[in-house]
């Protein structure tokens, strides 16, 4: 089957925070939205399908996962990323950043550290704070135009900070690295070797181009196995994010048995019946549907890159791996941070994720979310290319 990725799907009234709150917030229905990490196309219809038949059942009560989920789940991985997970592995909370909140509250006390490499994900430090957690920064590298993992600036930091985990992101949200096994094992053999258990967000493991393929932490450092949780999700791969349903893969059997019982303390284990029908769906028949999206925004993320280095060639532009984020630089046009802001959203009349709010060395960049239609993607180049220009 072939998926129409170009036919518009109008979001607006749907309680979209992508659509309906940039227009309450901004004032303006014409602000172009690509900033908050879902996609504007229709789910598969195998996705869609089988939430339909599941509601023609008018009891939505308490729900679980029955062994089709499990078998669905395992499948993808093993063959999307040559990974054999255990059945027992699998744990479940309702998001991805709960089961962060729950994992660090399950391997670090109060008051410990918790690394994270900046520029990232923003939610980061304000989930180790509210933990009771000291944010501990190693910050990535900017080398030719990649982003690298400072290992020895890695282990410094934790022989000052003694910190109790370590927050790893890959693939790389916002900066679209995909580490290479060789660097996963690196840092696996650095954090094993001081004793800081990694918590491995791999939310957009599948979104991942060509000649960077996904390996998972505990994949590239099986020696980690005993003190590793990793945390995937449906959500980004078959834009499922308003179903709440996550898969937390912890192979070691007593560290899980202890994330569970955090989980159930703090009520972050609860199944949302939707997330789980949408999710068994998309696991046993999204794949053609997913193929076809990856290639649409591939195809986007070369579109966007040969636009900005042709027609701004002040605008330095970081080829992403993975994620469907572009992540690029507009400090050339020498605005702080909030004057940017306000020149986007006022005089391009695009929203796009501002670099600051991901920390340390984002400051002149932005995120800008490559899964839309290419005419609207278009469309936010162009006022981008304008208002430059005549700047």
């Amino acid at each position: 089957m072939k998926y129409d990725f170009d036919r518009e799907v109008d979001r607006t009234g749907t309680s979209s925070v992508k659509w309906d709150f940039i227009r309450e917030k901004t004032g303006d229905a014409g602000v172009v939205p690509l900033w908050v990490a879902d996609m504007d196309f229709a789910v598969a219809d195998e996705i869609r399908d089988a939430i339909l038949a599941r509601a023609t059942h008018p009891v939505y009560g308490y729900t679980t996962r029955g062994e089709s989920y499990y078998t669905s789940l395992i499948g993808w991985y093993e063959r999307r990323q040559d990974w054999k997970i255990g059945r027992d592995w699998i744990a479940h909370s309702n998001g991805v950043l709960n089961a962060i909140s729950t994992a660090i509250h399950t391997l670090t006390q109060e008051g410990d550290g918790v690394i994270i490499q900046p520029p990232v994900y923003h939610p980061f430090p304000r989930v180790i704070r509210q933990a009771g957690r000291r944010v501990v920064e190693n910050p990535l590298v900017l080398e030719n135009g990649v982003y690298r993992i400072d290992f020895d600036g890695l282990e410094r930091t934790i022989q000052t900070e003694k910190p109790g985990a370590m927050l790893l992101c890959n693939p790389h949200n916002p900066v679209g690295r995909v580490f290479s096994r060789d660097e996963l094992a690196r840092l696996g053999k650095i954090c094993l070797e001081y004793g800081v258990p990694v918590i491995s967000d791999e939310i957009h493991g599948d979104i991942v181009y060509s000649d960077h393929p996904q390996t998972p932490f505990v994949v590239a450092s099986p020696g980690s196995h005993g003190s590793a949780i990793i945390c995937t999700a449906p959500s980004k791969t078959f834009n499922l994010a308003g179903l709440s349903t996550s898969n937390i893969i912890i192979p070691d059997a007593v560290l899980r048995t202890k994330f569970e019982a955090v989980n159930r303390r703090t009520g972050a284990d609860t199944y949302n019946l939707f997330g789980a029908v949408a999710s068994e769906a998309a696991y046993t028949h999204g794949e053609e549907w997913f193929d076809q999206v990856l290639a649409y925004i591939s195809e986007n993320k070369r579109f966007a890159t040969v636009f900005l280095e042709t027609n701004l060639p002040s605008v330095r532009v970081i080829e992403p791996e993975g994620t469907y984020f572009l992540w690029f630089d507009l400090s050339s046009l020498g605005l702080d941070d909030a004057a940017l802001e306000n020149f986007l959203i006022s005089k391009a009349r695009i929203w796009v994720n501002q670099g600051f709010s991901f920390g340390q060395g984002g400051s002149g960049f932005v995120r800008l979310n490559l899964a839309c239609r290419k005419a609207l993607l278009a469309e936010a180049l162009g006022r981008l290319h304008g208002v430059v220009s005549g700047k």
